[in-house]
C-alpha cells in the first residue's frame, strides 16, 4: 500500500490509530462518566497535544542534537557523546514541570490549604532541581570525557 503523503504511513495504519484515539475516548468518557466535562476532555487534549505538537517538537530538537554531535565526532571535536547529558535532564524537568505546572505557575489557587507551602515556593524548588539535574548530568559528562582522555593517552603511550 502506498504511503499517505505527509502522514508518512499507509491508510490501514491511519485507521487504526484513528480507532485506538475513538477507543480511548470511549473508555475516558465511560470512566469519567461522573465527573465534569473539563476532566473528559483534558485525556483526549492532552493526547492531541502529545502526539502532534510536543512528540514533533522534542524529536525534531533530539534529531538536531544527534546529527550536531555526529558532525563533531566525524570533525574530531568531541569524543565522548553528549546527547544523553543533555537530554536526561532536559526531560526530567520537563516531566516535573508538566506534573507539576498548575503549582510551579501559580494556576492553583488553595494549594496552600493542603499542603501548608507558599505557591512562590515550588517555582524555586523546580529551578532548584533543574539546576542540580543539570549540573549533575554535566560533571558526570566531564568525568566521563576524562576518563576516556586518560584512556586514550595510555593506549597511545602502549603502542
Amino acid at each position: 500500500m502506498k504511503n499517505i503523503p505527509g502522514y508518512g504511513r499507509g491508510p490501514v495504519h491511519l485507521l487504526g490509530v484513528i480507532f485506538c484515539y475513538t477507543l480511548a475516548i470511549y473508555a475516558g468518557v465511560k470512566l469519567f462518566s461522573n465527573v465534569s466535562l473539563w476532566i473528559a476532555l483534558a485525556f483526549p487534549a492532552g493526547i492531541f497535544l502529545h502526539d502532534f505538537v510536543l512528540f514533533p517538537l522534542y524529536s525534531g530538537i533530539d534529531r538536531v542534537l544527534k546529527r550536531v554531535q555526529r558532525r563533531q565526532q566525524r570533525e574530531g571535536k568531541i569524543s565522548v557523546g553528549w546527547v544523553n547529558h543533555v537530554r536526561v535532564p532536559v526531560m526530567i524537568s520537563f516531566f516535573l514541570l508538566l506534573a507539576y505546572f498548575p503549582i510551579i505557575l501559580r494556576l492553583s489557587e488553595d494549594r496552600h490549604l493542603h499542603t501548608s507551602l507558599n505557591q512562590d515556593s515550588y517555582l524555586y524548588r523546580w529551578l532548584i532541581v533543574t539546576a542540580v539535574l543539570a549540573a549533575g548530568s554535566a560533571f558526570s559528562y566531564f568525568i566521563r570525557k576524562r576518563r576516556y582522555k586518560k584512556r586514550f593517552s595510555l593506549d597511545k603511550q602502549d603502542k
